[in-house]
């Protein structure tokens, strides 16, 4: 008897379990159905991930939410792999969530600052005087920026 299923989590069980052979094709809402669990194992793996690498984590939740990272990506090779089997293909997009983002933007400014071009150095000097600037007192910062700025214009005149 060929196994009828009536739900995406029946077809997400069978190909998780080893998909043994149906006798017959997928279906198409039976294939989306592979595509939609892979998708949601992606997301809540790159949520794990994402946790896991938070400053706010302790050590062992961290551990944690790794390893339940790790087994999401085997379910998603395993089902990849039933996915492969049926010539059932994963449309790929690319898309970044705002972890991945700052994780990237952090590391090319890692990389930016390794090279550490004057440029860069200047600029990094402006924004941690901004900072302190900003947090300080309007009363008190005030004359400082003042200072500051004939300061500047002493200098550029001296060319």
């Amino acid at each position: 008897m060929k196994p009828e299923f009536r739900k995406d989590s029946e077809v997400a069980d069978w190909a998780l379990s080893g998909a043994k052979p149906l006798g017959r094709p997928l279906k198409t809402w039976e294939r989306e159905a592979l595509r939609r669990k892979r998708r949601s194992l992606l997301q809540a793996a790159v949520e794990m991930e994402n946790m896991a690498m938070s400053g706010t984590a302790s050590p062992k939740m961290a551990a944690v939410r790794e390893k339940a990272a790790r087994k999401h990506r085997e379910q998603i090779a395993d089902l990849e792999k039933v996915m492969a089997r049926f010539k059932i293909l994963e449309t790929k997009t690319t898309k970044i969530t705002k972890g991945q983002l700052r994780r990237i933007i952090q590391e090319e400014k890692a990389s930016l600052l390794e090279q550490r071009s004057v440029e860069f150095e200047f600029v990094q000097a402006v924004d941690s005087l901004m900072a302190i600037l900003k947090s300080l007192d309007p009363m008190e910062r005030n004359s400082m920026i003042y200072n500051l700025v004939d300061e500047l214009e002493d200098l550029a005149s001296r060319g």
